[in-house]
């Protein structure tokens, strides 16, 4: 579970948009920690596998727009109720947090956090030497003569070169 980045809905991978619901791709982590903290509060040995925790208890989790519908188990004989009353449900508390994608990457934006100098210090000094690597390119040089300058793998120059075109804060 930890290695999945988010959930998409079955609609939307096979194309049937028209049948999306109103949260259409949410950031797995958050709700992989909700359902597990759920799952071992009700286990009986809470130190066991999160996976095997949420196959003996959850028969189907539903994403709402505030709201994860959690249909259980019978504890009885471990299958879902066969009649649909005497399902029982739980609803865990959740909302998405606004997060924006860029390059296929999820990300969320900061909180109200203290600045942290060093790390503003090194991701400025990031931004210089990919500008450096710009224009040395630019100059004519290549990928491997300047990450052989630098000390640094190829792949390592190419990933961070990005960085030469973040827009200064208005």
């Amino acid at each position: 579970m930890r290695n999945v980045s988010k959930l998409v809905s079955p609609e939307e991978i096979q194309s049937r948009k028209h049948q999306v619901g109103q949260v259409i791709r949410v950031p797995a982590p958050e709700i992989e920690a909700i359902l597990e903290r759920f799952v071992r509060g009700r286990a009986v040995d809470p130190r066991g596998d999160v996976r095997q925790l949420i196959k003996a208890q959850i028969d189907k989790i539903t994403i709402q727009d505030a709201s994860l519908e959690v249909e259980l188990v019978d504890r009885d004989n471990g299958e879902p109720a066969a009649d649909p009353r005497s399902r029982q449900i739980v609803s865990l508390p959740w909302s998405k947090r606004p997060s924006s994608a860029v390059k296929g990457v999820m990300s969320t934006p900061p909180t109200a956090a203290p600045a942290d100098t060093k790390a503003n210090a090194a991701i400025l000094a990031g931004i210089a030497k990919a500008k450096r690597w710009v224009d040395a390119l630019i100059d004519g040089a290549s990928l491997p003569e300047i990450a052989k300058q630098e000390g640094k793998g190829e792949r390592q120059i190419r990933l961070l070169i990005p960085l030469a075109f973040i827009p200064p804060n208005k």
